[in-house]
């Protein structure tokens, strides 16, 4: 497919201009969450021959209304355009690839390599739209009647009457290919994991290098655990298990290894800052919990959804309802992305997501042939790569052409003339699919068919689901490889066809279940199940899902109070101390300490663990706290001074230390050196106390105060906004009830829903966030009424 030139309608000098930082705008600032929203706007479009209606709540919500599919999702993408214009842009020039063309190299070339991998890792024009071509009927008829929708605003408006960032010229119109490559990356973005297996090598290598080969592999066993039973999951339940346990293959046959890690690790935080930076999310984690009317003091059931994805202006979702031609729903979705809800609520359920971290990459080494670079052996004889060169146009230079190899397991991520890594997705060639599930969960009627349409989803995520009839559900998602005999998924496989995967695992072996017996589900990316091993996250006791469940199982009875609780408590709770507290305190009595040791210890015990700023002093309340994260950096650098430079000093293993039998110390963490705990403990306080005293002269101990951490929204446009206090919860939030008579629900998106600095709703959501204050998620806009 030719490409359509960009520099041609919009200059680089002003999109380069329009990020730049300017001064921020205070916003406005609602004095109460309303109890009602008022109909603020009214449009009507017409869209071959069938009227559309976009009705605007008080917070700028559009609910699109109309009779036909082809109609419904042209008036949803004609209001994504009126809020989010200039989102959208900065997504499909991230997605496909095309940064250096508009902002130029960038700072050491990071545009342009950025550029490079995902089109090495992605796909080309071709590939993106027989994906789209192998989709159902009315799921491309709701994408390409968005991307009419976006267009014809983009046509009809008056250019000085578009967003300010684009400075009076119209972009281009929007094509398919820019929407899938948009879905293509926010699908991996959420749903793919795996792929480190390099890493987890190199540590390997370090540990035997620096204790032996016995030694080293038992510290790594333990530094990097397969499946940690004292780690937290979402359903106590078993499922099927066929990972195997493993042999281990010498170093000598993944030259490069340790290399190739860095080259990875490097592009996977160039990634990361770059799509922070222009709007994409910055992949935090997730939390959702869900609670059956057994457990709810209303007798019906909750269901919060809160996915963390960073924090810009505007931010990564926006609001919409659509209603009509069999849809009725209202949640968030993304600019660009498509037409429908991806998490939100229908007329009688709810839903959620999460991410599920399930091992869907394995990387694999290849042998390249000393007589022709071109090629690798694979089964037996040597086999052509697939080449293809990509051209990457550079504002402000000349064009880059970059070769992009792929192997039968899929693109290469290194190659040289002796070897090669590539890496192979389970979910390869099927990300735009997912899309089919979340159009078929905004369909659902019941929670059977939420759970078809959840087997429609090739990432992973877990999904949880809420209804009016009483039910609730959990089903983690995605494709896990059933691994050759004698490999370990947490390392690299040999790519020559002797360890290739033998198929892919049935949906019916995935951790899930309807109403399960304990009576909720919480999920905060932790592990799922009790036997899960299909992951390269390391699962041990402190993850923070352990607070969550430990909330819920405090209660009795759930209230909706206590969901707004829980996710408060949550989002400010220091997750350390929560973990590490009772212990040190435990070890410090112990160990005898010096008056000003003591006057310490005694800080630390009665803070309560939340981070808090009452008094908005940009200090956090307590001296505790101060105290106890110097505390626990000194007692986490002394247990770990024998892992220095070699990785693996991880909260769980500290955690398994300190709780350690000491008569078993020594046989099991024998590798960390002869620890003595209650004086490590108690010389870690004691050097806190010398430490703080300098850094505090003239002052109590009880004003040894830490500076607040603060969230700041990154800045995608023309205007910024304030900062906030820093809170542990999802960029969105959602709270829903269902009970036999009626249905509530709340949600809050900061900081607002309009990309427009000039609208009334581009920041009138911020300081209801930071309020912990929540607006009204009404389901139909026009019928509010109608519970």
């Amino acid at each position: 497919m030719k490409k359509k030139k960009w520099l041609n309608v919009l200059s680089t000098s002003f999109l380069a201009a329009s990020l730049l930082a300017v001064p921020t705008v205070s916003g406005a600032q609602p004095s109460a969450t309303p109890s009602h929203l008022a109909v603020e706007s009214v449009k009507l479009l017409n869209h071959q021959g069938q009227q559309i209606k976009i009705a605007r709540d008080s917070f700028g919500v559009p609910h699109v209304y109309s009779e036909s599919d082809t109609a419904l999702f042209f008036g949803a993408g004609y209001a994504m355009a009126e809020d989010r214009l200039w989102q959208a842009e900065l997504s499909r020039l991230v997605a496909s690839g095309r940064m250096a063309e508009v902002f130029g190299n960038g700072k050491d070339n990071a545009n342009t390599a950025q550029d490079i991998v995902i089109r090495r890792d992605g796909y080309t024009d071709e590939e993106a739209l027989q994906q789209f071509n192998s989709l159902p009927d009315y799921v491309k008829r709701g994408l390409t009647s968005y991307i009419d929708g976006l267009n014809h605003y983009i046509e009809t408006m008056p250019p000085a009457a578009l967003p300010p960032e684009f400075r009076g010229k119209k972009p281009q119109k929007w094509t398919v290919l820019d929407s899938l490559k948009v879905q293509q990356l926010m699908v991996r973005r959420f749903g793919e994991s795996g792929g480190g297996e390099l890493d987890k090598l190199a540590l390997l290598n370090k540990l035997q290098g620096k204790f032996g080969s016995e030694k080293g592999l038992q510290a790594f066993q333990e530094v990097y655990m397969k499946n940690d039973p004292s780690a937290p999951v979402s359903l106590y339940t078993t499922t099927d298990k066929s990972v195997k346990r493993a042999d281990r293959h010498a170093a000598d046959k993944f030259p490069n290894a340790e290399l190739v890690a860095k080259q990875l690790e490097r592009e996977q935080q160039m990634k990361l800052d770059i799509e922070a930076k222009y709007g994409f999310p910055s992949k935090g984690g997730s939390n959702a919990w869900v609670v059956s009317p057994s457990r709810t003091e209303s007798g019906g059931t909750l269901l919060l959804g809160g996915p963390q994805m960073g924090f810009s202006v505007p931010q990564i979702a926006h609001e919409v309802g659509i209603h009509g031609a069999g849809y009725n729903s209202v949640g968030m979705a993304f600019a660009g992305a498509g037409p429908i809800p991806l998490i939100g609520r229908g007329n009688d359920f709810s839903w959620t997501t999460t991410t599920g971290y399930g091992d869907q990459i394995d990387t694999f080494v290849l042998t390249i042939n000393p007589a022709n670079p071109e090629q690798y052996f694979y089964k037996g004889k040597w086999k052509d790569f697939e080449v293809r060169t990509e051209t990457i146009k550079v504002a402000g230079s000349g064009a880059v052409q970059h070769k992009v190899y792929r192997s039968v397991h899929g693109p290469v991520v290194f190659k040289d003339k002796q070897v090669a890594y590539t890496q192979r997705r389970s979910h390869w060639g099927q990300e735009i699919q997912a899309m089919v599930g979340f159009y078929d969960f905004n369909r659902a009627s019941n929670i059977r068919q939420f759970e078809k349409a959840a087997r429609k989803i090739p990432t992973s995520h877990n999904f949880l689901y809420s209804d009016k009839q009483g039910n609730i559900g959990y089903w983690i998602t995605g494709q896990n490889a059933v691994r050759a005999k004698g490999t370990d998924n947490r390392l690299p496989m040999l790519g020559d066809g002797s360890e290739d995967w033998q198929g892919i695992q049935p949906f019916e072996t995935l951790p899930q279940a309807i109403n399960p017996a304990q009576g909720y589900v919480a999920n905060w990316n932790n592990k799922p199940s009790p036997d899960w091993e299909y992951t390269e996250a390391a699962f041990g006791p402190t993850h923070r899902a352990r607070f969550i469940i430990d909330q819920l199982d405090s209660l009795e009875k759930v209230s909706w109070e206590d969901m707004e609780e829980i996710n408060k408590k949550a989002g400010h709770i220091d997750l350390d101390a929560y973990n590490f507290k009772k212990i040190l305190l435990s070890l410090a009595e112990e160990g005898g300490l010096s008056a000003q040791a003591a006057k310490a210890a005694k800080l630390v015990e009665i803070w309560d663990m939340y981070q808090f700023d009452d008094n908005k002093d940009e200090f956090y309340d307590e001296a505790g706290l101060t105290i106890f994260r110097s505390w626990l950096s000194n007692v986490r650098a002394t247990v770990f001074k024998e892992l220095q430079d070699t990785g693996g000093q991880s909260g769980d293993l500290l955690y398994h230390v300190l709780h350690a039998d000491t008569n078993k110390l020594a046989a099991k963490y024998g590798f960390l050196g002869d620890l003595d705990l209650k004086e490590i403990v108690r010389s870690g306080l004691e050097k806190s106390v010398r430490d703080l005293a300098a850094q505090n002269q003239d002052k109590e101990m009880e004003v040894w105060l830490t500076k607040t951490a603060k969230i700041n929204f990154q800045q995608l446009g023309a205007v910024g906004v304030e900062p906030i206090l820093n809170m542990n919860r999802g960029t969105y939030n959602q709270i829903v009830e269902f009970t036999k008579n009626e249905a509530k629900s709340v949600n809050i998106l900061p900081p607002g829903q309009s990309g427009n600095p000039f609208s009334p709703h581009f920041d009138d959501q911020r300081k209801l966030y930071a309020d912990w204050e929540y607006k009204p998620m009404v389901l139909d806009l026009l019928k509010q009424n109608k519970k």
